[in-house]
């Protein structure tokens, strides 16, 4: 629930045309706790406590290699959380097409991972 509440919040604040280095810092925020949430599901509790996503990202392809297909797209929101919550002196200000296209990959990544959880869930227990 706490990525889809991230996701919310991105997709409020983007259609009010508020602050693009918000929506991206809870885009990226959606991904982090997307990827955790997978780990999780998959009985691992020990995952690094890093908001890094290229390092969660690692660890959730032992269970879903499907996701390989988003690496490119996961790693570079990498910098939404650093540049967003640690800023230089100078305000970054990211377009309001690049806020969308987080937006865009927060969402898909958030329906992917998703399904994953739902599908694992309601497969059968191995023995």
């Amino acid at each position: 629930a706490s990525a889809k509440h991230d996701l919310d919040l991105a997709v409020l604040i983007n259609c009010d045309g508020g602050y693009t280095d918000t929506v991206c810092y809870f885009c990226h925020q959606t991904i982090e706790k997307s990827l955790k949430t997978v780990l999780i599901a998959n009985d691992i509790w020990d995952f690094p406590k890093v908001h890094k996503l290229k390092i969660l990202l690692k660890r959730v392809f032992v269970f879903v290699p499907e996701i390989k297909d988003f690496t490119s797209s996961i790693v570079q929101m990498d910098k939404y959380f650093i540049e967003t919550k640690y800023p230089p002196d100078i305000p970054i200000i990211y377009s309001h097409d690049e806020a969308e296209q987080a937006l865009s990959m927060a969402t898909k990544i958030y329906e992917f991972t998703e399904k994953i959880i739902q599908k694992q869930s309601s497969a059968p227990a191995q023995t």
